[in-house]
C-alpha cells in the first residue's frame, strides 16, 4: 500500500503562506546551484579588477580576484570554505528579508570615469549598485554606508541591497 505525499507536499506551501516571502529561505537557482553571488569591479588605469563571492546552495563558497587577461577575464582564486547550516540559513534568510526579486536592476548613476559596480545575482536576476565606492576586500557594505551617512541619503531599496551583501560578506569572511 502506498502512502499519500500530501501533508509533505503541503507543508512547504502553508509555511510559505504563513511566512511569506519575507522570512523564507530562497531556492538555489539556474543548473549550477548558485544560491548567491557578490560581485565588485572596479575601473581603473590597468582596466576592469574587481571580487567576487559565490555561495552555493550546498553552502560551498569561494572567493576570487578578477582581472583583464588576454582572453577576457582571468579568475584568481583567493579564498573557499563551506558555511555551517546556520551559516547558509542566515543567508538565505536575508536573501528573503531583501525582497530581492523587488529591487530594481540597477540603482544609482556611474561617475564617468573610475566607476565601480557592487552587484548581486539571486536566481537569474542581477541587481547594481553604482555611484559608490569601497576598497580592499573587507567591510564593504559597511564602507558604503558610511558614505551615505555624509549628507546623502540611502533609500529603502538601496539598504535592502546593502544589508543583503553584508550578510554575504559576514558568512564567507569566517572571523565575525
Amino acid at each position: 500500500m502506498r502512502r499519500s505525499q500530501g501533508p509533505l507536499v503541503a507543508t512547504p506551501v502553508i509555511l510559505s503562506l504563513f511566512l511569506g516571502t519575507m522570512g523564507a529561505p530562497t531556492n538555489a537557482g539556474g543548473p549550477d546551484h548558485r544560491l548567491i553571488v557578490l560581485t565588485v569591479e572596479r575601473e581603473g588605469v590597468a582596466g576592469m579588477t574587481g571580487l567576487e563571492w559565490t555561495i552555493w546552495a550546498d553552502g560551498h563558497w569561494t572567493g576570487e580576484y578578477l582581472r583583464p587577461g588576454k582572453s577576457g577575464v582571468q579568475r584568481e582564486r583567493l579564498a573557499e570554505g563551506t558555511l555551517q547550516a546556520q551559516q547558509l540559513r542566515t543567508v538565505s534568510e536575508a536573501i528573503g528579508h531583501a525582497d530581492f526579486a523587488s529591487l530594481p536592476s540597477c540603482m544609482g548613476e556611474a561617475p564617468p570615469v573610475n566607476a565601480q559596480r557592487h552587484s548581486l545575482e539571486v536566481n537569474g536576476k542581477r541587481v547594481t549598485l553604482l555611484g559608490v565606492s569601497s576598497r580592499g576586500r573587507r567591510d564593504l557594505a559597511k564602507q558604503i554606508k558610511r558614505q551615505y551617512g555624509n549628507g546623502r541619503e540611502m533609500g529603502q531599496e538601496v539598504r535592502r541591497f546593502l544589508d543583503l551583501m553584508q550578510a554575504v560578506e559576514t558568512a564567507v569572511s569566517g572571523d565575525r
